[in-house]
This record gives C-alpha cells, structure tokens and sequence, in this order.
C-alpha cells in the first residue's frame, strides 16, 4: 500500500517539476529566444527554397530554349535533306531522258534516213499544249515539294482547276470512307508509288475494284517533278485520244 503511494507522489514530483521549469523558462523568456531562432532559421529555409525554386525555373526555361533551338535545327536539316533529294530525283530523271535520247539517236543513226521535202508554204505542225480545265485530277503521294511543283505546273500552264492531293499515310492519317469521298469524283488518280506506305495504294486499288472510283487510277514509278508531270500529261493525252 506504501509503495504506490511513493511511486504517484514521485510522479506527481516530477510533473510538477517538469511544469515549474517551463514556468521559470517562460519568465525568463527562454520561449522567446527559442521561438525567434526558430523562426530565423524558417525564414533561412524559405529563402534557400525560394533561391532553388527560382534557379530550377530559369533552367528549366533554358532548356525549353535549347530544346526549340534544335527542334528548329533538326527542321531546316530534314528541310535541306529533302531537297537535296528532290534535286537527286531530278537529276537521275534528267539522266535516264538523256540516256533514253542517246539510245533512240543511236538507233536512228543506224537505220537509213529518208528525206520528206515539205512545199514551202506548209509548215511543220505543233502539238497543242492539253486543255486539263475540264479534269479533276487526283494526286496520291509523293514528296510536298513534288505535289506543289506539280500542281502549279498544271494549273499554271495547262489550266488545271480542280484536283485534290493525298500525302502519304506518315505525314496524315485518313480513313477509307474519307479517301472514297475525295477520289470519287477524280477523272484520273495518279499514285507516285516510290514515296507511298503500301496500305493506301491497295486501299485506293481496293476502292477501285469496287466500283467507287469512276477515274483511272496510274501507278507511277517516277518521283520528281518533272517525271511525274511528264507522265500525267501522257496519260491525260491518252485519255483524249481515246475518247
């Protein structure tokens, strides 16, 4: 009975001394000093804080910077490489024309030559240049560059004025129903087979085999500029002469 009397007396001892230490610090102004250190070292923190919030924008804006810079960079490189490659088509175009001439003059050389004295008041007829202002034209693939050059040539020089352009499925996506919609109505679809995903040329050839497409639909194996329009306007003299 003694002991636990001992034993909450001493607790209460202690409690009670724990209490008047708090009081003595308290009127001391020990609390004080203590709560103002503490908030000195808050205000440190947030400062230090405020520093690195400040310092992690500014990089991360940097870095948004350099990372436009070679966006911009990798843009003008892909630019620049598609037109070196526009002009390497060109001129392997140009070379396969010049080769093709060199051969057909060798021929002609070999065979005999006869000559046609015209009278002097006929002249040498010239092939009229087509009239496309009554064709809708549908061009399927092929580099931007190409399509452009292409479309301008036509409606520049031949009256072209009404087309639509296809890019390929890696620069635009389009669903069956949408590519059935603007090809319906195309006299002749020219597809440039060596810039093509393979998908949308059998879906344009599907399209055809179900009797959606009224035009005829060309695979070309040619992808600059001038071979394409060398051969659009082959096949659009082909289409008169049939008629």
């Amino acid at each position: 009975m003694l002991k636990p009397l001992l034993t909450w007396l001493s607790q209460g001892f202690w409690a009670l001394q724990a209490s008047l230490q708090c009081l003595i610090r308290s009127l001391s102004g020990q609390d004080r000093r203590d709560k103002r250190r503490l908030m000195k070292h808050l205000s440190t923190l947030q400062a230090e804080q405020n520093l690195m919030q400040q310092k992690a924008t500014e990089n991360q804006r940097l870095t948004h910077l350099e990372i436009r810079g070679l966006t911009t960079l990798k843009k003008q490189a892909e630019d620049e490489r598609d037109d070196l490659q526009l002009q390497v088509w060109e001129l392997e175009q140009q070379v396969q024309e010049l080769l093709g001439y060199i051969t057909q003059t060798h021929t002609d050389q070999q065979q005999p030559q006869t000559t046609t004295l015209l009278p002097p008041t006929e002249a040498i007829p010239t092939a009229p240049l087509p009239d496309l202002s009554m064709l809708v034209l549908g061009l399927v693939g092929g580099h931007p560059a190409t399509r452009r050059g292409v479309i301008e040539a036509l409606t520049t020089h031949y009256g072209l004025k009404h087309w639509v352009t296809i890019p390929p499925l890696h620069e635009a996506s389009i669903r069956k129903h949408k590519l059935k919609k603007k090809l319906s109505r195309c006299d002749l679809i020219v597809i440039i087979a060596d810039y093509m995903s393979h998908p949308l040329t059998h879906a344009i050839y599907g399209l055809q085999a179900s009797g959606s497409l009224k035009g005829e639909v060309v695979l070309l194996n040619c992808h600059g500029k001038s071979g394409v329009l060398r051969d659009i306007l082959y096949h659009v003299n082909r289409q008169n002469m049939e008629k």
